[in-house]
């Protein structure tokens, strides 16, 4: 560029990047036309793989790549037009203002034209390539404009893993959630109601699929993701797991392409998934337990065995006397003759049976045993009990 158009290329610096002290009297300024440039389309140049690539180099280096990169953008820009300007804006993102009088009315040819940018940078270097391109406009206000355009269309380009992406196209991107999607939400949402879990990770990551294939805007899609793990972890009991839950909300607003959100997705399908899964079978190990002490409770009178209770509840021998030992807190042995001895004071307490009666009513066989139990949790026989109440 000539040497003189230097203070309008400081004047779109200082619009560019918001340097607010200024930007009232450049305001006032344009708005009487006094600023003109010979570039009126910005384009915006994503470097994708950036990090990755500097992650182990000095800053020395560093700045000499970022350097060759602008270099390269001008050297083949410059192939196109002679007026161009490129710098830095971010440290992988890099804005490219230029001339778009080559290409006349069409945007197929400024399109060609980032084509034809991004194979020769990356054939020149070993960087990828997402392009944003803004719309033409006549003067320097309007190149502001054209500027935002180029970011959004670049980043949103990039979310949908397009590698040009002409502001046009963003603005037809649809913005309504088609009514098919809410109806799968809402299966998955009975389905967890209702304690079935056999296909959730399945029509979870089905439902976040469909909500990326339909090309909403990304704030959107990310919104309505949102929007599903919210409607699932109400359906959660757990408020520790719900806190470390919602912590993958900063996770999904951070992402920056399909596959990561697909990704994170998953990963927040499979953790919900297990949490739901541990929830239901220690509220089902519970109903369990409960009709399991429900029997014992109608049946303790009677010669009761733990085979005939696991069967009762559908468990098997093993499983039950773990599982009832480790939520009642004592042997189903231990707990039952508990439960007969407390039974048998209140009938020591309340009438005149005999000791022997009261032993077969609360199911003892045998009087010497049944006295024999009653001291080891009592520490008296059952007749001291009686004289002592």
């Amino acid at each position: 560029m000539d040497n003189n158009l230097s203070r309008e290329v400081s004047i779109i610096y200082d619009l560019l990047f918001g340097y607010t002290d200024k930007l009232q009297y450049l305001r006032d300024e344009l708005d009487k036309g006094k600023f003109n440039l010979p570039v009126d389309i910005a384009m915006v140049l994503r470097i994708n793989n950036y990090k990755r690539i500097i992650k182990n180099e000095s800053e020395f280096r560093i700045e000499e790549i970022r350097e060759n990169i602008v270099n390269a953008i001008n050297r083949n820009a410059g192939k196109f037009t002679a007026d161009s300007l490129s710098a830095f804006i971010e440290d992988n993102t890099v804005i490219l203002l230029l001339n778009s009088d080559f290409a006349g009315d069409s945007n197929t040819e400024i399109i060609k034209f980032a084509e034809d940018i991004k194979m020769k940078l990356e054939e020149e270097s070993e960087f990828l390539f997402s392009i944003g391109i803004g719309r033409s406009y006549d003067d320097l206000k309007g190149l502001i404009f054209s500027y935002k355009e180029a970011l959004n269309a670049c980043s949103t380009g990039h979310f949908l893993g397009e590698d040009i992406t002409y502001i046009d196209n963003i603005v037809m991107l649809k913005k309504d959630i088609p009514i098919f999607i809410s109806e799968m939400e809402d299966k998955l949402i009975k389905k967890i109601k209702n304690k079935e879990l056999d296909d959730f990770n399945l029509l979870f990551n089905k439902i976040v699929k469909s909500i990326i294939d339909i090309r909403l805007e990304p704030e959107i899609i990310k919104t309505k993701v949102m929007e599903l793990f919210f409607r699932i972890l109400r359906e959660i009991d757990d408020e520790k797991m719900v806190s470390k839950l919602s912590r993958y909300q900063e996770k999904i607003l951070e992402v920056e392409t399909r596959e990561e959100l697909v990704d994170i997705t998953t990963s927040i399908s499979n953790r919900i998934f297990t949490i739901l899964q541990r929830n239901f079978d220690t509220e089902n190990k519970k109903e369990e337990i409960n009709r399991a002490l429900e029997y014992i409770e109608e049946n303790y009178k009677k010669d009761l065995a733990l085979e005939e209770v696991a069967r009762e509840v559908g468990l098997s021998i093993y499983y039950f006397s773990h599982l009832f030992k480790e939520e009642v807190g004592d042997s189903f042995v231990t707990y039952l003759n508990k439960l007969r001895i407390n039974k048998s004071k209140q009938l020591l307490q309340e009438n005149e049976l005999n000791i022997g009666q009261i032993c077969y009513d609360v199911g003892y066989n045998d009087p010497n045993y049944f006295t024999r139990v009653f001291k080891e949790y009592e520490n008296m026989t059952p007749s001291q009990y009686r004289k002592g109440n």
